[in-house]
C-alpha cells in the first residue's frame, strides 16, 4: 500500500503542499495521511498559565483536519482515501511510527 505522509498546519503553504500531495496521490494511486501536531499553549509571566484545555486544542485540531479531509476528497471526485490523526506534540519521532520501511 503506497501511504503519503503529509504534515499540515492549515497554514496557505500547507495548503499548498496538501493540493501538491493530492495531485501525487492521484498520479501514484495511493492514500494519504493528513498529520497535524498540535502543542500546548502555554502564557508566560510568573506564573505560566494554560490558555486553553488539551480537549479543546484536540477537537479544533480534529475539525480542521476533517473539513480539509473533506475538501480534498472533494477535489479528487473521491478517487482517493484520505486519513486524518491529531497528534500532540511537535517531534519528527511522532511521524516515524507512520513510516514503512
Amino acid at each position: 500500500m503506497k501511504l503519503l505522509i503529509v504534515p499540515t498546519d492549515f497554514s496557505a503553504v500547507s495548503d499548498n503542499a496538501t493540493k501538491y500531495a493530492l495531485d501525487m496521490a492521484l498520479a501514484l494511486n495511493a492514500k494519504i495521511m493528513l498529520v497535524n501536531m498540535y502543542q500546548i499553549p502555554i502564557s508566560f509571566s510568573e506564573v505560566p498559565l494554560v490558555t486553553i484545555s488539551l480537549d479543546q486544542i484536540k477537537k479544533i485540531s480534529d475539525e480542521n483536519l476533517t473539513e480539509l479531509r473533506n475538501n480534498l476528497t472533494r477535489i479528487s471526485s473521491h478517487k482517493i482515501h484520505i486519513y486524518v490523526q491529531s497528534i500532540l506534540g511537535e517531534e519528527v519521532k511522532k511521524l516515524k511510527k507512520y513510516v514503512i520501511d
